[in-house]
């Protein structure tokens, strides 16, 4: 394949990954339909349209993705590089009423990744882990050993906050939210 249509292959399908992630079903239709784009084709960080649309958390909106990418050819246990499904990904994010439609239309809830786990065991975790929301510090110990997953690894990046010095040194310390709010209980 050529350079030129490489970079065009890519920018497609960059665009068809923006819609998705826009929740702009209009122009996720058009590049299905007009442009033809592959929902199977890896791309943003070896997943399919069918992986990003699972882990979308507006589950109605994931669902009607997801008929349209099964209506071109999507297949409901494309794996991604890690050996991911789509219903996996499901599971990770809970998305209950989309890993329900995914089984229906074919999606194998006992396939292993290559961390030889299956949805149902990721869900399980899950449920598992649910205890553990209040407490931080076992809320990351566990979502770090037991769900190894690049989606979770986004999440648990994107709500790391760094303390500057001047804040470690007015002792302010960070709270959900993204606010700070000062230690009132003495220590660091």
């Amino acid at each position: 394949m050529s350079i030129v249509r490489q970079t065009r292959r890519k920018i497609l399908l960059e665009s068809f990954f923006d819609s998705i992630s826009d929740l702009d079903l209009r122009a996720v239709l058009y590049f299905l339909k007009r442009k033809h784009v592959d929902p199977n084709q890896l791309y943003m960080e070896n997943m399919s349209a069918l992986h990003l649309a699972a882990s979308i958390r507006d589950q109605a909106y994931a669902i009607k993705v997801l008929k349209e990418c099964l209506k071109h050819g999507g297949d409901p246990n494309v794996r991604g590089e890690d050996g991911l499904t789509p219903i996996q990904v499901a599971a990770i994010w809970e998305q209950h009423d989309v890993m329900e439609f995914l089984t229906t239309v074919g999606g194998d809830p006992v396939m292993l990744d290559d961390d030889d786990f299956s949805a149902e065991e990721y869900e399980e975790m899950n449920y598992q882990l649910f205890w553990v929301d209040d407490d931080p510090r076992l809320q990351g110990y566990f979502h770090q050993r037991m769900v190894p997953s690049w989606r979770d690894t986004q999440r648990r990046r994107s709500l790391l906050v760094e303390l500057t010095e001047e804040e470690r040194r007015i002792n302010l310390h960070p709270v959900q939210g993204g606010t700070f709010r000062r230690n009132t209980r003495g220590g660091a």
